[in-house]
């Protein structure tokens, strides 16, 4: 059973499905695994959502799709709906949330979705002043898209740090914020959110700094979905973040038919759809050794992938003529070809994520299938 359709979810979701051994049970609370990395451009153009979403159907083809919130997680079964599922293996993958539409965790059908998003532009398009919380990739490119599509909004970033993109490097730092500038962004560093009062639409910082708004936008870091699970699981199996802790073989603490991984695990390496993947593939893997009656492997053994502390190229908008190009996190410059292509890149990845491209097992070796159990050992 996979409890969340994000990219670990439906990586190992879609593997488990092509064997005959395993009935796969996707449960998620909408019908569509959606590819957030280009969310962006949904934004400033809602009529392309449908290029980055895929309906669960199409990824679970042999075993079933449950679309409902889980209620509960015991060792062996999960509540969704008011059901009680029972479970061999479980794969905890509810992945993590914004506070704006840049995830749509919440949105059920992707006609929903397509309406939110809608609704979510017509807002910004009506606003004279937004402002954007946070400078990390996201806010940066949520800002200087919504300045190249409305340059006669006045449109504030506001960060906690005292520079933008604070976990990349210092050369994307410069040229972001001199770019923001140019794009006639307020750049607000070092200044922490304090209070937002929308009677009088009205923001105060940590510096006494007082903003107007007609719209805000919270770009900052998202947050696990693993407020359900309180109550279910030992207090142990969550740490003080609320994600939930792992051993190196992406097995629950204190469990081990339990798996998790990707944005709601504490897993020390950066939250990238690229990690989820990995993780997706070695749990994967793992389920498979211990139906085969092998210990379970770490990361970089026994096929096993290992993840990325930083990805080796970074591609950040500038809306859509520029953007920052970063390698290994070290050098970094302003391209206007990889803006271009920057959206045609997001449609190969999201191709490769889904199993569709052949660079699929950069992720690591794919588990090979196993056969149906006789009926007299089920």
């Amino acid at each position: 059973m996979v409890v969340g359709g994000g990219f670990l979810g439906m990586t190992t979701a879609r593997l488990l499905d092509e064997m005959p051994r395993f009935e796969v049970i996707l449960i998620d609370t909408k019908e569509y695994f959606e590819y957030t990395p280009a969310m962006i451009y949904p934004l400033v153009d809602p009529s392309s959502i449908s290029k980055w979403t895929t309906h669960y159907s199409g990824i679970v083809k042999n075993g079933s799709v449950i679309i409902n919130p889980v209620q509960s997680v015991a060792k062996d079964h999960v509540v969704a709906g008011g059901e009680k599922i029972p479970y061999d293996y479980l794969v905890l993958s509810p992945g993590s949330s914004y506070t704006t539409q840049l995830k749509g965790n919440n949105n059920v059908t992707t006609s929903y979705r397509a309406k939110k998003m809608t609704v979510e532009y017509r807002s910004l398009e009506a606003a004279q002043g937004v402002i954007v919380i946070g400078g990390g990739p996201a806010g940066v490119e949520v800002s200087t898209m919504i300045a190249e599509k409305f340059p006669e909004k006045k449109i504030t970033l506001v960060e906690a740090n005292p520079t933008l993109l604070k976990k990349v490097a210092p050369m994307a730092q410069v040229l972001a914020l001199k770019k923001l500038q140019e794009f006639n962004i307020t750049v607000i560093l070092g200044e922490r959110v304090t209070e937002i009062d929308t009677a009088s639409k009205k923001l105060q910082t940590s510096k006494g700094t007082t903003l107007a708004f007609d719209k805000i936008i919270a770009a900052t870091g998202p947050f696990p979905n693993t407020a359900f699970l309180t109550g279910s699981l030992p207090s142990e199996a969550l740490n003080e973040k609320k994600e939930l802790r792992v051993n190196k073989s992406m097995q629950l603490k204190g469990f081990t038919h339990i798996f998790s991984g990707g944005d709601c695990a504490d897993t020390p390496v950066p939250k990238l759809a690229y990690n989820s993947a990995v993780h997706g593939v070695n749990i994967a893997r793992n389920i498979c050794r211990l139906e085969k009656g092998k210990r379970v492997a770490v990361a970089g053994t026994k096929g096993l992938a290992r993840e990325k502390k930083f990805p080796y190229a970074m591609v950040i908008s500038l809306g859509l003529k520029q953007s920052i190009g970063v390698f290994w996190n070290k050098k970094a410059f302003i391209s206007e070809t990889l803006a271009l292509d920057k959206p045609r890149f997001c449609l190969a990845t999201q191709d490769m994520f889904l199993g569709r491209s052949p660079v699929w097992n950069r992720f690591g070796q794919l588990p090979k299938s196993l056969d149906a159990l006789p009926e007299a050992a089920k």
